[in-house]
């Protein structure tokens, strides 16, 4: 099987962590609804494109790519001081969360699977904001069969 790339449009998310509150002497957990947003986004984006769950270990490039700001951009294009390089938040562990978790049970049975990731965080020079998902298996892993052997 060949690799396969889900885009994902957009400005790209990190998973926000969940949040406490008590009331009435219990602690309630809940996610943020930035995350099911954003996992809702990532799902839409990879439904279909698999025949079947990835069975084994799997490689996963993730590159997430931002707008750039107004300030960045002069009369004559990318001003000399826009930074090269995307820095600010989200930290990539966060962004590789949610897309991870998210393909659960889409690509892969769990993404504990995943036994190579790579993250990159860059600009979208050409303008398109997005998030670009590459998968593949590992050399000699499978689709899904009958085995409960991930």
């Amino acid at each position: 099987m060949s690799a396969i790339c889900i885009s994902i449009p957009g400005e790209p998310r990190g998973w926000a962590r969940a949040r406490a509150s008590a009331a009435a002497g219990f602690v309630r957990m809940h996610n943020p609804k930035s995350n099911d947003e954003w996992r809702a986004s990532v799902q839409f984006a990879a439904v279909g494109r698999f025949s079947a769950l990835l069975r084994g270990p799997v490689v996963v490039s993730i590159e997430a790519h931002w707008s750039r700001p107004a300030g960045h951009i002069g009369k004559r294009g990318l001003k000399p001081s826009a930074p090269r390089h995307r820095t600010g938040k989200p930290d990539v562990d966060n962004l590789a969360k949610g897309i991870l978790d998210s393909l659960n049970g889409i690509a892969w049975h769990d993404d504990r699977q995943v036994v190579e990731l790579v993250v990159r965080k860059a600009w979208a020079d050409d303008g398109g904001a997005r998030t670009v998902v590459t998968i593949r298996p590992e050399d000699g892993a499978e689709t899904a069969g009958n085995s409960d052997d991930y």
